[in-house]
Protein backbone atom coordinates (compact mmCIF):
# COMPACT_ATOMS: atom_id res chain seq x y z
CA UNK A 1 0.00 0.00 0.00
CA UNK A 2 2.95 2.32 0.64
CA UNK A 3 4.12 2.15 -2.98
CA UNK A 4 0.68 3.20 -4.23
CA UNK A 5 0.80 6.37 -2.14
CA UNK A 6 4.08 7.35 -3.80
CA UNK A 7 2.72 7.13 -7.35
CA UNK A 8 -0.66 8.78 -6.80
CA UNK A 9 0.64 12.38 -7.18
CA UNK A 10 2.56 11.50 -10.34
CA UNK A 11 -0.44 9.69 -11.82
CA UNK A 12 -2.65 12.66 -11.02
CA UNK A 13 -0.13 14.89 -12.81
CA UNK A 14 -0.19 12.66 -15.89
CA UNK A 15 -3.99 12.66 -15.92
CA UNK A 16 -4.00 16.45 -15.62
CA UNK A 17 -1.58 16.72 -18.55
CA UNK A 18 -3.96 14.54 -20.59
CA UNK A 19 -7.15 16.37 -19.58
CA UNK A 20 -5.95 19.98 -19.99
CA UNK A 21 -5.42 19.67 -23.78
CA UNK A 22 -8.91 18.21 -24.05
CA UNK A 23 -10.41 21.03 -22.00
CA UNK A 24 -8.69 23.71 -24.08
CA UNK A 25 -8.54 22.11 -27.51
CA UNK A 26 -11.88 20.36 -27.79
CA UNK A 27 -14.06 23.49 -27.55
CA UNK A 28 -11.79 25.32 -30.00
CA UNK A 29 -11.91 22.39 -32.38
CA UNK A 30 -15.70 22.22 -32.21
CA UNK A 31 -16.19 25.96 -32.66
CA UNK A 32 -13.83 26.31 -35.63
CA UNK A 33 -14.58 22.79 -36.97
CA UNK A 34 -10.86 22.11 -37.30
CA UNK A 35 -9.20 19.33 -35.30
CA UNK A 36 -5.77 20.91 -35.65
CA UNK A 37 -6.31 22.83 -32.41
CA UNK A 38 -6.70 19.64 -30.41
CA UNK A 39 -3.65 18.09 -32.10
CA UNK A 40 -1.52 21.14 -31.32
CA UNK A 41 -2.49 21.17 -27.65
CA UNK A 42 -1.70 17.46 -27.29
CA UNK A 43 1.70 17.97 -28.93
CA UNK A 44 2.49 21.02 -26.79
CA UNK A 45 1.63 19.26 -23.55
CA UNK A 46 3.61 16.17 -24.64
CA UNK A 47 6.66 18.34 -25.25
CA UNK A 48 6.15 20.09 -21.90
CA UNK A 49 6.13 16.73 -20.15
CA UNK A 50 9.32 15.65 -21.92
CA UNK A 51 10.89 18.95 -20.85
CA UNK A 52 9.77 18.22 -17.30
CA UNK A 53 11.59 14.89 -17.42
CA UNK A 54 14.74 16.46 -18.82
CA UNK A 55 14.78 19.35 -16.34
CA UNK A 56 14.23 17.07 -13.35
CA UNK A 57 17.03 14.77 -14.52
CA UNK A 58 19.36 17.71 -15.00
CA UNK A 59 18.54 19.08 -11.55
CA UNK A 60 19.27 15.69 -10.02
CA UNK A 61 22.60 15.47 -11.87
CA UNK A 62 23.64 18.97 -10.82
CA UNK A 63 22.73 18.15 -7.20
CA UNK A 64 24.93 15.05 -7.36
CA UNK A 65 27.72 17.10 -8.90
CA UNK A 66 27.54 19.70 -6.10
CA UNK A 67 27.57 17.03 -3.38
CA UNK A 68 30.33 15.15 -5.23
CA UNK A 69 28.32 11.95 -5.42
CA UNK A 70 28.82 9.47 -8.19
CA UNK A 71 25.91 7.95 -10.03
CA UNK A 72 26.71 4.59 -8.45
CA UNK A 73 26.32 6.04 -4.96
CA UNK A 74 23.08 7.68 -6.02
CA UNK A 75 21.64 4.43 -7.40
CA UNK A 76 21.97 2.80 -3.98
CA UNK A 77 19.77 5.50 -2.46
CA UNK A 78 16.07 4.71 -1.93
CA UNK A 79 15.03 8.12 -3.28
CA UNK A 80 16.75 7.33 -6.57
CA UNK A 81 14.37 4.45 -7.30
CA UNK A 82 11.33 6.60 -6.56
CA UNK A 83 12.81 9.39 -8.69
CA UNK A 84 13.39 7.07 -11.66
CA UNK A 85 9.92 5.56 -11.39
CA UNK A 86 8.30 8.99 -11.40
CA UNK A 87 10.47 9.94 -14.39
CA UNK A 88 9.19 6.89 -16.25
CA UNK A 89 5.60 7.79 -15.42
CA UNK A 90 6.08 11.35 -16.73
CA UNK A 91 7.72 10.04 -19.91
CA UNK A 92 4.83 7.60 -20.37
CA UNK A 93 2.38 10.49 -19.97
CA UNK A 94 4.24 12.49 -22.60
CA UNK A 95 4.10 9.55 -24.99
CA UNK A 96 0.37 9.24 -24.32
CA UNK A 97 -0.13 12.91 -25.25
CA UNK A 98 1.79 12.52 -28.49
CA UNK A 99 -0.02 9.26 -29.28
CA UNK A 100 -3.34 11.00 -28.61
CA UNK A 101 -2.33 13.71 -31.06
CA UNK A 102 -1.62 11.08 -33.71
CA UNK A 103 -4.97 9.39 -33.06
CA UNK A 104 -6.79 12.73 -33.42
CA UNK A 105 -4.82 13.40 -36.62
CA UNK A 106 -5.77 10.04 -38.17
CA UNK A 107 -9.40 10.29 -37.09
CA UNK A 108 -9.73 13.81 -38.48
CA UNK A 109 -8.36 12.67 -41.84
CA UNK A 110 -10.78 9.74 -42.03
CA UNK A 111 -13.90 11.73 -41.32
Amino acid sequence: MKKIKIYIPTLITVIIFLVIPLIIGLPLSMVFKNWVYLEVFFIVFGIVEFLLVMIRSRMRDSHNYRTKKTIFEDKKNKDYIEFRNSQLIYAFGALLCILSSLIVFWCSRLG
